[in-house]
C-alpha cells in the first residue's frame, strides 16, 4: 500500500496529474480568442506602460548595465507567473469538490495542475525574453544555472499556491484576502528596480515577499555579469521560504486534509 502524500504517491498519480493539466489547458484557452497570444501581449504592453511612467515620466534610474525595457520585463513575467498560478490555483479545490468526494486524489493535485498551466506561458515568456538579452550580449555562462532556478521556482510558487487553495476551501474569505495580497505583492516586488536600490539596512523586510529573491536569482542567472552578483542573503532567503513553506504544507496536508472538503 501507497503511503498517502509521499514521493511514490506522488509517482503513482503522475497520469492524474497529466490529464488534469491537458484538460485545464485546453479549458482556459478554448473560449480565447488571442489563446496564448495573449498571454504574450499582457506583458509586454504592461513593460511599455512601466518603461513610459518610470523611466520617461518620472525619471527614474537603477543602478544596472542591463537595457532597462528588458530589466522591466524580466520582472513583469515572473509577478505574472505568481499572480495567475495563486490567483487560478486558490479556487482549485472548491472547483474539483464534486470529483474529490467521489474518488481519492490528493488534495495537492489541482493547484500543482494550475501552477504547470502558469508555467507555460512563463516559459515561453522566458524564451522570447532570452533572445531580446541575446541580442544585446547579455547572456553569460550563468544562464547555465536557470533551468534549475526555474525549477525551485516553481516548487516555491507550488508550494504558495497549494497552501493557499486549502485555506480557501477552509475559510470562503480567504480568496478576497490573496486577491489584495497578490496586488500588494506585484507593487512591492522589485519589478522597475534591482536590489541595488535598496539600503542594506532593509533586506530582511523586502525578503519577507518571496518574490524578491526568486527576481534576483532570475536576474543574476539570465543577466551575468551585467546585473551583478549574487546576493547571499536573498539566496538564504529564498531557500528558507521553500523549507518553511514545504514543512507547512506537509504540516497541513497530515492534519486537515480530511476536513478540507468536508
Amino acid at each position: 500500500m501507497i503511503k498517502r502524500n509521499s514521493f511514490k504517491e506522488f509517482l503513482a498519480y503522475r497520469q492524474v496529474i497529466l490529464n488534469f493539466f491537458i484538460r485545464d489547458y485546453k479549458i482556459f484557452y478554448r473560449d480565447a480568442f488571442l489563446g496564448v497570444l495573449w498571454s504574450l501581449l499582457q506583458p509586454l504592453s504592461i513593460m511599455v506602460v512601466f518603461y513610459y511612467l518610470f523611466h520617461k515620466v518620472m525619471g527614474f534610474s537603477v543602478e544596472s548595465s542591463v537595457p532597462y525595457p528588458i530589466l522591466l520585463l524580466s520582472g513583469i513575467v515572473l509577478t505574472q507567473f505568481f499572480s495567475t498560478s495563486l490567483g487560478v490555483a486558490s479556487t482549485a479545490l472548491k472547483d474539483n469538490v464534486h470529483l474529490m468526494q467521489k474518488v481519492y486524489i490528493p488534495k495537492y493535485i489541482p493547484a500543482l495542475v494550475k501552477v504547470m498551466n502558469a508555467s507555460i506561458d512563463f516559459l515561453i515568456m522566458t524564451l522570447i525574453l532570452m533572445v531580446f538579452v541575446s541580442y544585446k550580449g547579455l547572456i553569460s555562462w550563468k544562464i547555465c544555472f536557470l533551468p534549475l532556478i526555474f525549477f525551485f521556482t516553481f516548487f516555491l510558487f507550488s508550494l504558495c499556491a497549494i497552501v493557499v487553495s486549502f485555506f480557501v476551501a477552509l475559510f470562503k474569505d480567504f480568496k478576497f484576502i490573496i486577491e489584495f495580497v497578490l496586488r500588494l505583492v506585484f507593487f512591492a516586488s522589485p519589478v522597475g528596480y534591482t536590489y541595488h536600490n535598496v539600503p542594506e539596512k532593509y533586506y530582511a523586510v523586502v525578503a519577507l515577499n518571496p518574490l524578491f529573491p526568486v527576481i534576483h536569482l532570475f536576474r543574476w542567472s539570465l543577466f551575468g555579469e551585467k546585473y551583478g552578483d549574487l546576493n547571499g542573503f536573498f539566496f538564504g532567503s529564498f531557500v528558507i521560504w521553500v523549507v518553511v513553506l514545504f514543512f507547512f504544507m506537509m504540516f497541513l496536508l497530515r492534519t486537515i486534509e480530511d476536513s478540507i472538503l468536508d
